[in-house]
């Protein structure tokens, strides 16, 4: 799990005006969760700025620099128990700045007058970093609930159902996904299986997949059966025009992705498909089965043996 605790706090505060008195009350959070520091934040979107008309998608909070880090330095990198160790806080967050700023990409003069790239390039190098930093996450670890990685294998032992959501969608899976439109995170249920063991637990599983009724893609990568006039006719509130991932795309149902999606997740016991009613408005619908390479006929895309990964986690 990675946090971004400046991001929750901004959530926390919205749903308080819509009436959930104290959200972190029903939060708790793993004391080993990565935490997403304003510089790796920075360091993504000035990458992804820097890249022009060749964006990869990135929805610019600095996942894949807070992976990195963490793949590159160990222990060196901020877990959200450090927040509340102001010491350990204070030099692992001068160590990641000065990390993610020699990370930060050249800009001319020129672009650097940029609002974007100012912002996020002042964001790296202003001196009272610390001045507003250090207090916000106190603040953050004095309020949230923050629990010891055994947390979850009592919670398992309790009557009644646990429910495991996979972190975006499959085809955007660090491994099985189609790079570099991807994420720096297993999508699949890779995640939940290995919680599961870790906590022996030995119960009923049901293995859930879920899709729209038809196709969507936030930001840049391939989407086969992408139809503009959909778009247009299936506007998502949640999801616009964004700053980072851009523009927000509907094609129709697309078989052959699904049929890759469900061979790389591995059985499921059931299909959930959402936004039904969305597609009765239309004049008509449309499926995509297969696709066409010359005289060639695609039904499914075979995808490659699942990695063998051998995680290291911290004590």
């Amino acid at each position: 799990m990675l946090l971004d605790p400046l991001a929750m706090m901004v959530e926390a505060q919205h749903l308080h005006e819509l009436g959930v008195p104290d959200p972190f009350a029903h939060t708790t959070i793993d004391a080993r969760a990565l935490v997403i520091t304003p510089f790796q934040r920075a360091a993504n979107r000035l990458k992804e700025l820097v890249r022009g008309a060749g964006r990869h998608g990135s929805c610019g909070m600095g996942i894949g620099e807070t992976q990195a880090d963490a793949l590159a330095f160990g222990e060196r990198v901020l877990r959200v128990g450090d927040l509340a160790r102001p010491d350990v806080l204070h030099d692992k967050l001068q160590f990641l700045r000065a990390v993610n700023l020699a990370k930060a990409p050249f800009f001319s003069d020129e672009r650097r007058a940029d609002a974007q790239v100012a912002a996020e390039w002042d964001m790296l190098t202003a001196a009272d970093w610390a001045d507003w930093l250090l207090p916000t996450y106190a603040d953050f670890a004095a309020t949230a609930q923050i629990v010891p990685g055994g947390h979850l294998h009592a919670i398992l032992r309790q009557p009644g159902a646990v429910i495991f959501e996979g972190a975006q969608g499959v085809l955007l899976d660090e491994w099985r996904g189609f790079h570099p439109h991807t994420t720096w995170s297993t999508t699949t249920l890779a995640n939940a299986d290995q919680l599961l063991g870790e906590a022996a637990y030995a119960g009923r599983v049901t293995r859930l997949g879920i899709t729209r009724a038809y196709a969507t893609r936030h930001g840049a990568g391939p989407l086969v059966s992408g139809d503009d006039s959909l778009t247009r006719a299936l506007p998502d509130v949640a999801n616009g025009f964004g700053a980072w991932q851009r523009d927000f795309r509907s094609g129709w149902l697309d078989l052959v992705m699904l049929r890759y999606a469900r061979d790389v997740v591995g059985p499921l016991d059931a299909l959930a498909v959402t936004c039904l009613d969305r597609l009765a408005e239309l004049p008509a619908i449309q499926v995509c089965d297969h696709y066409r390479s010359g005289d060639a006929i695609i039904e499914r895309l075979t995808p490659a043996p699942a990695p063998t990964i051998s995680i290291i986690r911290p004590p």
